[in-house]
Parts: structure tokens; C-alpha cells; sequence
């Protein structure tokens, strides 16, 4: 029992020709606060969390070990929050709840080489909200640099406005800032789609007109250029035979 929660598995420590440390071990109903508090410093996410970690660490300190990791592993956490975060006053939905994320459940999966856990699939499920995540975490010079990127699902008529958000620093106290470059990026994108389309279809009312046909996809032109050329030198044939 660790944590307020079951752990099982094995941690093998080896000394015999330097020391090494590593384990494979699956965890259950674990306090997720208590066990990042404990292993990390971390105190802004709690929860009850289950998950998996496979790890290997060489080194003559602990500093060596967390700096060699290589690994793998997983996290599920039900219902839990995020203290000194709101996602509610960020998105723009009132007031929020005092400095604090209430989230339904957060999945993620990552891998460890050289210290350093990267993660790129982190899911985060919230009321009004869907949360992605993807960055890294360097475990042994205790630094964090992660865009997380929420979602209003019931904004912009269903299709969602996103404000990502770069969390970068050292762990214990890191920089949560919204990314304001990205926003920007991904409003570009949508105008230069916009601006794409109108061009596009300027072209297929121009090309339709002047060959007296609808033209919905570029793919239709060359037809549309061909079957209008038939047309015309089947009227050549006709006026050359003395035909209407």
C-alpha cells in the first residue's frame, strides 16, 4: 500500500558492478497529489490515479540515475483539478472557480530516454472542454516545457475555440501563459483556407461561364475543356458537309 493506493510489481537495485535501478510495477487507487508531492514537488494536480511505469536508471547519485532514465509508461486519473489554473477565466466563462481546474478524467501515455519523459497524446476531459497535450519533462534537470491546448466544445457553433496554453520552467514553479503566437498561427490558417476557397471558386464560376457549365472541382476542368472542344469540332464537321 502506497499513497492511499496499491502498487505491485518489482524495483531491483543492483550494485555489482556499478549501481542500477530499475522497475516494472502497475498502480491502482493512488493518491496523485500525495505520490507527486513525495517523488517530484509537485502539489498543483491531485486526484486518484492508476498507471504503469517501466524505468532503468544508472548512476553513482541520484542526480546520474534521474539523468540515464529510459522507460515507458501510463496514467489514468478519474475526477480530479488543477490548482493555480483556470481554464474557466482563461476561456472567457465568468468568473471561474477561484484559481482552480475541475476536470472529469486525464489519460496520457509518455516514454523516458536519457532523463527526459516525452509525452504527445495527453487527453483531459472537462465539462464545458476537451484538453490536449503534448511536451516534455525533464526529469533531472526538473524542467517542464508543455502546450496544452483546451477546447470549448460548445463554442463557434460546435466546432470549438482553442486558446493553447505553454507551461515552461522548472516544475516546482513553472510559467503557465496562454500562447498567443499559436492562436494567431491558427487564425492565419483559417484565413488563408478562406481566402483559398473564395480564389478557387472564383476560378471555376469564370471557367464555367466561358464554357457554359457548372464546375464544382478542379478535377472537372480538363473534362469540361475537352467535351467543349468535341462540341466544337463536331459544329466544325457539321458547317464543313454543308450540315446545320
Amino acid at each position: 500500500t502506497l499513497f492511499a493506493g496499491q502498487l505491485s510489481g518489482k524495483v531491483i537495485a543492483n550494485n555489482r558492478n556499478g549501481l542500477s535501478v530499475g522497475g516494472n510495477i502497475k498502480a491502482n487507487g493512488m493518491d496523485l497529489k500525495q505520490a507527486l508531492t513525495t517523488l517530484a514537488g509537485v502539489e498543483r494536480l491531485s486526484g486518484t490515479a492508476a498507471g504503469s511505469l517501466e524505468f532503468l536508471g544508472v548512476g553513482q547519485n541520484e542526480n546520474q540515475i534521474m539523468r540515464s532514465l529510459s522507460g515507458k509508461g501510463s496514467l489514468d486519473v478519474g475526477k480530479g483539478l488543477i490548482s493555480g489554473f483556470d481554464l474557466d477565466r482563461l476561456m472567457g466563462r465568468g468568473k471561474g472557480s477561484g484559481g482552480t481546474t475541475v476536470f472529469n478524467s486525464l489519460t496520457a501515455s509518455f516514454t523516458i530516454d536519457q532523463g527526459v519523459l516525452t509525452n504527445s497524446d495527453l487527453l483531459m476531459s472537462l465539462k464545458n472542454f476537451r484538453a490536449d497535450g503534448t511536451g516534455t519533462v525533464d526529469l533531472g534537470a526538473r524542467n517542464i516545457d508543455y502546450l496544452f491546448t483546451p477546447v470549448a466544445l460548445r463554442a463557434n457553433s460546435g466546432q470549438g475555440i482553442s486558446v493553447p496554453v505553454h507551461i515552461k520552467g522548472p516544475w516546482s514553479d513553472p510559467s503557465i501563459k496562454p500562447d498567443l503566437t499559436k492562436v494567431i498561427e491558427a487564425a492565419a490558417d483559417v484565413k488563408v483556407k478562406e481566402l483559398e476557397d473564395d480564389a478557387k471558386q472564383k476560378v471555376f464560376d469564370k471557367v464555367g461561364n466561358e464554357l457554359d457549365t457548372t464546375i464544382t472541382d478542379s478535377d472537372q476542368i480538363e473534362d469540361a475543356i475537352k467535351n467543349k472542344l468535341e462540341e466544337e469540332a463536331k459544329k466544325g464537321l457539321l458547317k464543313l458537309f454543308g450540315g446545320d
